[in-house]
């Protein structure tokens, strides 16, 4: 029984011997918006440092960390502003990201932001817990992403498009909506693969070893019982020859 559990262990750890590696990501971003703070739409304030260097570990994605910062006037004014709701497009710019020795080409994501400063709860805020039901509400929604506070989009980065050697991996960014008066989108990373890992010898060698343990346990088991009487059986006594 002992030989069987190692076997079956050596086995399975062969098999999980799948190697994750650490590596970094660096980049710079920037928002725009439609309507300034002066004409009316939210002022923005960093939180995400910029440029930013992440670490990131193949197959698991960083914790959610907060992005940026938008936060409405005291008052609905400008040409973005009407039935007291300020309604803003925001640009998010992605640009000099860089993992694997390979650059991403810059690219550009938007989002809706809107705050209203009467009334009844924004449809994008209810069920947040934190938005009143009536009076200033507010949200972020990004393109793509359903018109609710959980709400959230995947951006997807094929690294082998930009060197075959990395066929396979890609950069995913999360971005989740967000809701409250002074509200802060959060962001998160990760690092997929998808390439096939060739085990190491040692990795072979332990495999090998398990299936070999299995293999004689298998003929053990079928081996024909010679002299021995199988447990449980009873005797039988027959009749002698006269």
């Amino acid at each position: 029984m002992r030989i069987y559990q190692i076997a079956i262990v050596a086995v399975a750890v062969s098999m999980s011997a799948v190697p994750a590696f650490a590596t970094s990501l660096t980049g710079s971003y920037s928002i725009s918006e439609h309507y300034t703070s002066s004409q009316g739409g939210p002022s923005i304030t960093y939180n995400l440092s910029d440029p930013f260097n992440i670490n990131l570990s193949t197959g698991t994605p960083t914790s959610a960390m907060n992005f940026f910062t938008a936060s409405p006037r005291s008052t609905c004014f400008g040409s973005g502003c009407s039935n007291h709701i300020e309604t803003d497009l925001l640009t998010v710019t992605f640009s000099n990201l860089s993992i694997l020795g390979v650059t991403i080409p810059t690219f550009t994501q938007t989002a809706t932001f809107t705050a209203k400063y009467t009334g009844s709860e924004l449809s994008c805020a209810v069920g947040d817990g934190r938005s009143p039901t009536s009076g200033e509400t507010d949200c972020v929604v990004w393109t793509g992403a359903s018109n609710t506070f959980d709400g959230s989009i995947t951006l997807f980065k094929a690294l082998g498009a930009l060197n075959p050697a990395l066929a396979g991996q890609s950069l995913e960014i999360f971005l989740y909506n967000a809701t409250d008066w002074n509200i802060t989108p959060k962001i998160a990373f990760e690092l997929v693969s998808n390439q096939v890992q060739v085990p190491e010898p040692a990795t072979f060698g332990l495999m090998g070893a398990g299936l070999a343990a299995l293999a004689l346990l298998r003929r053990r088991s079928k081996a024909p019982m010679r002299g021995r009487w199988p447990l449980g059986a009873s005797l039988v006594s027959c009749p002698s020859r006269m």
